[in-house]
């Protein structure tokens, strides 16, 4: 973001629990990917290289009264999290050197600057997540070994620099990392723990034991907050454990799922703006749209008088109230229900009289136009993010592919070959603004260090009840470092 409530704020920003901005305004020039909070300090970590004008690599230290402090790690490449843990700030990412000292991935800075020499689990690919405590750092992320040794996209690392024998062994990628007591709360893009089915969350015990707590999501997770009892999730999701939860859920440590969270309350929709009505043939067009309150799911139109009904699914639209009878006037209400339940009847439409037609055709509701548009597009080292403009409710589905010379196509063919590049897909409720996520593939973050690639980013929208549109756009992810492969054996 650049902005809050209006206000000028270049990618973070200080917002009171009153909802109120505070002055506090670091004022950097790229993406932030973590925080953590120590005392008066606020460590940040991402993509930037400035901070208030002044040059910071990817991490900073800012007080709490908004003045940036002498801290300066000076990283080789992007951080994406960051954990404190006394006087020692962990850092976690893409980068493989720590003023100008070689550390793949991860590293531990004083809080007074200095790069610890004794901790550097010198892992062989990016980490996405850490979590510290007691005498221990857990990290999450793409990679593979750490120091060496197979640790498959999770390993703890003792505050010493020793390699504990913690080892979850997930499938895939791990996103976030949560600790609470003996728990260590895990999210991403994986669906099994050590060979046995967890769908995107998993709880395993610092002894390295899987739990039985299991929220069972239909897609990935990309950040965890514990506190006392529950366990806060968000991400890409909208059910759980085969329930409605769009995007966050609330789960019990014993592993059930809180009713109605985010607003801790149920909340159905307002009632509905007046619709507007148009007569037909022993028939009428109603058109509805959502109110001021939370996002309806479906509208319920009724006749006055007979009390005639006709369904509207989605966020708005049209729906044909049949079975009226010519030359009486009729007015129609509208209510909206979603997950939480039904709103109170808006106001009456407008008045209309059906009259028979010669040859009359019954109306149908118009399909939504798909008039999506994409604003911008970003690439970095790890991701591809699209901002998009939406005309309403429906599917957004991203893939981009590259053509890129294999050694065998340069010698047979002469032809490249095409990699998949990422892949993201979100449902969305409502018309207005979107910001996705395209997460670059192992493969294609290996080959982005030896050479730029040339992505062909394919994106697709389908309304709800329209037809789909594609847009292709082009754009080149440079080349971000070359560091030979580690030879073994």
């Amino acid at each position: 973001f650049t902005s809050v409530g209006g206000i000028t704020r270049n990618y973070a920003a200080a917002v009171g629990t009153d909802g109120t901005l505070t002055s506090w305004n670091p004022n950097l020039n790229d993406g932030v990917n973590a925080i953590a909070v120590s005392g008066s300090t606020v460590y940040i970590g991402g993509d930037f290289t400035t901070v208030g004008g002044i040059t910071r690599n990817r991490a900073a230290a800012v007080g709490t009264d908004g003045v940036l402090t002498s801290w300066n790690p000076n990283l080789g490449s992007y951080v994406n999290a960051i954990g404190v843990l006394g006087s020692t700030v962990y850092l976690g990412g893409d980068f493989t050197t720590v003023g100008g000292t070689a550390r793949n991935y991860a590293a531990a800075v004083g809080t007074d600057g200095t790069l610890s020499t004794s901790w550097n689990p010198n892992l062989n690919g990016a980490v996405f997540a850490i979590g510290v405590s007691g005498s221990s750092v857990y990290l999450g992320g793409e990679f593979r070994t750490a120091g060496g040794t197979p640790r498959n996209r999770a390993a703890a690392v003792g505050t010493d620099g020793t390699l504990t024998s913690w080892n979850p062994n997930l499938d895939s990628s791990v996103s976030a990392i949560g600790v609470l007591g003996s728990t260590v709360y895990l999210g991403g893009g994986f669906t099994s723990v050590g060979g046995t089915t967890r769908n995107y969350a998993a709880a395993v015990g610092t002894d390295g034991t899987l739990s039985s707590w299991n929220p069972n999501l239909n897609n990935s997770v990309l950040a965890i907050g514990v506190s006392g009892s529950t366990v806060y999730l968000g991400g890409n999701f909208t059910s759980v454990g085969g329930t409605t939860r769009n995007y966050a859920a609330a789960v019990g440590t014993d592993g059930t799922l809180l009713s109605a969270w985010p607003s801790g309350v149920a909340t159905p929709p307002s009632a509905p703006p007046a619709p507007t009505a148009v007569a037909g043939d022993g028939a009428a067009t109603v058109t509805v749209a959502a109110g001021s309150g939370s996002t309806p799911a479906s509208f319920t139109v009724t006749a006055s008088p007979g009390g005639r009904t006709c369904t509207v699914t989605g966020t708005a639209g049209s729906c044909i109230v049949t079975g009226l009878t010519n030359g009486t006037s009729y007015t129609f209400t509208a209510t909206a229900t979603n997950a939480d339940g039904t709103s109170s009847s808006s106001a009456a439409s407008n008045a209309v009289t059906p009259t028979a037609v010669s040859n009359a055709v019954t109306p149908t509701p118009t399909a939504p136009v798909n008039t999506f548009t994409i604003k911008s597009l970003k690439g970095s080292a790890q991701s591809i993010t699209a901002q998009l403009k939406l005309p309403g409710a429906g599917k957004v589905v991203l893939v981009g592919t590259t053509r890129r010379s294999t050694p065998r196509a340069t010698e047979l063919a002469k032809k490249a070959a095409t990699m998949i590049v990422c892949t993201a897909r979100k449902t969305v409720a409502k018309a207005g603004k979107l910001t996705i996520i395209c997460r670059l593939t192992a493969k294609a973050r290996a080959a982005n260090k030896t050479q730029s690639l040339t992505v062909r980013l394919v994106t697709t929208f389908t309304p709800t009840g329209g037809t789909a549109k594609s847009v292709t756009r082009t754009l080149v992810l440079k080349k971000t470092w070359y560091r030979p492969e580690p030879v073994t054996g």
